[in-house]
């Protein structure tokens, strides 16, 4: 972060001129929500120029993982006095707490990004999806995954950067992949299914 920061990266100019410390850009996240009173956002009407939520108050984070993911992204330091700042403490902050269903996701994204497109003139945008869904086919095809790709994408010239978050219950074997050749052939799976503490006589599989 300090190299880029500094502005002496191997970058050709006009980006190792100046730094990019997230001046003029948008950062968004759909996560828990933001612990508004947290000394590296502040001050706050300035640093968070915008805020979305379906229900509860988007400043407010019981959780804290909205809170930690923003710092990394954006946080100015302020609390360890400039030791531990995130990669772009220049940036305007734009907070979506969600629900967590996809359409939730899908709703808050497009509009963090339509609020980035509003101004005057429009802002580059990075949202940030710091989630994972263990149901569906993985591989791009789904309704949200389109969605979120489609925004993503947006017209020609689009300012926009949607990261998301990829492989967080990889080392739960969760997912595999297996192809038939002939339309009409099979093949054997076996499947080890595991308890969970929380839902012990619950057992969920997803075939596409």
């Amino acid at each position: 972060a300090e190299i880029v920061q500094a502005g002496t990266s191997s970058f050709p100019p006009p980006f190792n001129t100046s730094g990019l410390r997230g001046d003029n850009v948008y950062l968004g996240f759909v996560d828990t929500g933001l612990y508004g009173a947290h000394p590296d956002f502040q001050p706050v009407a300035s640093r968070i120029v915008h805020t979305y939520s379906s229900s509860d108050d988007p400043l407010v984070d019981e959780d804290g993982h909205g809170t930690h993911v923003a710092g990394i992204a954006a946080g100015n330091g302020f609390a360890s006095g400039g030791t531990y700042a995130g990669m772009a403490p220049g940036a305007s902050l734009m907070v979506g707490k969600s629900s967590f269903t996809t359409t939730d996701i899908v709703a808050a994204t497009q509009n963090l990004i339509a609020f980035a497109e509003s101004r005057t003139p429009p802002r580059p945008v990075a949202i940030n999806l710091s989630l994972g869904l263990v149901a569906g086919p993985n591989d791009g095809t789904s309704g949200f995954e389109s969605a979120i790709n489609s925004l993503a994408t947006g017209a020609s010239g689009s300012r926009r950067l949607i990261a998301v978050a990829a492989g967080n219950e990889q080392n739960l074997s969760e997912h595999f992949r297996t192809v038939v050749e002939d339309p009409f052939g099979t093949r054997t799976i076996a499947l080890y299914p595991l308890s969970s503490p929380s839902s012990p006589s619950f057992l969920q599989v997803d075939i596409w």
